[in-house]
């Protein structure tokens, strides 16, 4: 996977959908309403986020010495520490909470241990549950047995076994791993793998008894254990405790005895800093005491380190306009079989036909590789962040970030693309690592609780920010001096525009008022809704929440629809009622097309002044007669289209 390329075809595509899904008639509109959902601060995105970070530090000399049995691979820093606390070769294995980042080898950093333990226990005859690993879900559980299913086909681990206790019957058979409960409670597998609620009744079926005869765990390991918070980590506690009575493990002051407990987590490691209250929950949970050390994080290379001597006898590095024209041209991101990472990788490495793993070799010495690792410096950094930043890449980059930043990020999303493809020259082929760990984080806001401004000019808004901006604007009022008396806000007691002062700009202010957006599913014209009170039916209920909730509850047929007008209709409609001109044969109705006043929460027929513009308010296609709007309400017709349906703009 290329991050960068996937995060802005997912951008690209979930815009195209819903603008497609939403398909207005009106070009002004669906123009609006894509600006709306792509805007970069306002809209329904934010990010991608970009993180490049170096790999991990590599395990020093000397590492196999806390094995017996050692792993084919060469560890990274952080598991040959953990292997150290947690191997029982030379002595007790200690607690330990492993803290490092998804994709650092958590899993090996117990499981190489867990296994070095059962088979030298095996060794000695001894049967019985010698660990035990809970999973917060069944699909983790199920995922890791097939991980552990790898390592017992090992010749080395053939005495070995585990077990998956689960609730749900796994799809996948594995050809080491028992799923079989009755096999199970006959021959009690070494490594026990399931979940708390599992293990619970694990613990109380006398059916199940079988199962722990013999058990002397050594550890129990918590997955995912930032999940285990408040009443759910009372209840685990609680377990793990029966746990260890029920295999006869528990001492005084020591409620798990000799089983030690391992907790993984990258979630509690994000960010690093202090780590006493992630010790505080620990010792909480598992009742034994976990030094400073206990705690074990991940070690990545510097990008110095990682990067090492420069060759500078490398091309140069392409200006952004070469990267987008040599890897594909424009538009790659919505068509990526165009995309030719060859063709970049040949520019910026003067050589052509190279596969992952020179791609790689190469890449680390280049000078550009040290630029991009430098500017993000393992932090997460959105597009605007990068453009910042994009002066380290020398004066071409720098230009381009201010003259056309779209350009900028959408070819450093291509080198980003190039980096994401090579592969660490020093691993091995049958178990490539990449180069580097890309991370694109792309956060999507569901579509729901959208405001429409009453106006001419379509324009839109979320429901929530309306409400943080009353807050706001709530808070500066009271802190504020009571004196109004400036003649500077906007005034709303007439819907009329008022006429501009000689001088003043005249450009059309956002609209003030709002009320929840509407469409037609069928002819595709958008509008607002409101809700009609029992007393007076043209002064409206404008509370956006009160709205939806009656379009859900019994008052629906309550709500008034409000399709917008188009000019023609408007102009038609005033000159009718004005009488500046007849009825057109065969147009539209004059008495279905009201002023919809957002300002006064109201509606009413035009008027020869409205010809002179609005404000806060727009000619709108409605349903006037009482009984007539209930049922249309009820049924969700279209004014502008009495055989169309219309739904909430909010609604999926």
């Amino acid at each position: 996977m290329k991050p960068t390329l996937a995060a802005a075809q997912l951008r690209g595509s979930l815009t195209q959908y819903l603008t497609t899904t939403y398909a207005l008639a009106d070009e002004d509109t669906r123009l609006a309403l894509e600006r709306f959902l792509g805007d970069p601060e306002t809209g329904i995105f934010r990010g991608p986020y970009l993180r490049i970070r170096t790999p991990f530090h590599p395990a020093d000399d000397g590492w196999r010495s806390a094995l017996e049995w050692q792993p084919s691979f060469t560890p990274w820093r952080h598991q040959a520490k953990a292997w150290e606390r947690l191997s029982t070769y030379k002595g007790a294995a200690e607690p330990t909470l492993v803290t490092t980042g998804t994709g650092s080898g958590k899993t090996e950093s117990f499981l190489i241990p867990v296994l070095d333990h059962c088979r030298r226990q095996k060794a000695l005859g001894r049967r019985g549950v010698k660990a035990v690993l809970l999973y917060p879900m069944n699909a983790l559980a199920t995922d890791q047995a097939g991980r552990i299913g790898e390592y017992l086909a090992q010749p080395e681990l053939a005495q070995v076994t585990a077990g998956l206790y689960i609730g749900d019957k796994p799809d996948t058979d594995f050809r080491r791993v028992m799923t079989r409960r009755e096999e199970m409670r006959q021959s009690p597998p070494d490594v026990l793998i399931t979940n708390y609620k599992m293990l619970d009744l694990l613990l109380q079926r006398a059916e199940d008894r079988p199962l722990w005869e013999g058990a002397d765990p050594a550890y129990v390991v918590l997955d995912e254990f930032h999940t285990y918070d408040g009443a759910q980590g009372t209840d685990v506690a609680m377990l793990l405790r029966r746990l260890a009575s029920a295999v006869g493990a528990s001492k005084p002051e020591r409620p798990l005895g000799s089983i030690c407990p391992v907790a993984t987590s990258a979630t509690l490691g994000e960010g690093g800093g202090d780590t006493g209250g992630i010790l505080t929950v620990a010792e909480q949970v598992f009742g034994v005491p976990f030094g400073p050390d206990s705690v074990i994080g991940e070690e990545r290379l510097s990008a110095d380190d990682f990067v090492g001597d420069i060759d500078y006898e490398l091309p140069e590095p392409p200006d952004p306009k070469e990267v987008i024209e040599v890897s594909g041209g424009p538009g790659v991101e919505s068509d990526p079989d165009r995309l030719d990472l060859d063709g970049l990788a040949e520019r910026l490495l003067g050589r052509r036909g190279l596969d992952v793993f020179q791609i790689g070799r190469l890449l680390k010495k280049h000078d550009f590789t040290h630029g991009v690792l430098a500017l993000l410096n393992g932090d997460p950094l959105d597009e605007w962040g990068l453009r910042d930043r994009m002066a380290r890449f020398g004066y071409a980059w720098a230009r381009t970030a201010r003259e056309n930043p779209r350009l900028a990020l959408e070819a450093l999303s291509r080198f980003v693309a190039l980096l994401s493809s090579a592969r660490d020259p020093e691993s091995d082929q049958h178990r490539p690592r990449p180069l580097v760990h890309v991370e694109a984080h792309l956060w999507v806001r569901p579509v729901g609780r959208v405001l429409s401004g009453v106006g001419a000019r379509p324009e839109f808004r979320w429901y929530e920010d309306e409400r943080s901006a009353a807050r706001r604007s709530a808070l500066t009022a009271a802190s504020a001096s009571e004196d109004t008396s400036d003649g500077e806000e906007w005034p709303t007691a007439d819907s009329r525009r008022p006429q501009a002062l000689p001088g003043s700009d005249t450009v059309q202010r956002p609209a003030q008022a709002h009320l929840p957006a509407i469409y037609c599913r069928v002819c595709g014209r958008s509008g607002w809704a409101a809700l009609s009170p029992e007393a007076d039916p043209q002064k409206l209920e404008t509370g956006p929440l009160k709205i939806w909730q009656a379009a859900v509850g019994r008052d629906k047929r309550r709500l008034r629809y409000f399709v917008s007008a188009t000019p023609a209709e408007a102009r038609d409609a005033l000159a009718a009622l004005t009488g500046a001109a007849p009825k057109q044969a065969g147009g539209v109705d004059p008495q279905s097309v009201v002023v919809l006043d957002g300002a006064q929460g109201t509606y009413r027929l035009p008027v020869a002044e409205d010809g002179e513009g609005l404000q806060d308010a727009w000619f709108a296609r409605a349903v006037l007669d009482k009984k007539t709007a209930d049922q249309a309400a009820k049924d969700d017709t279209c004014p502008a289209r009495a055989w169309t349906r219309t739904g909430p703009r909010h609604r999926p």
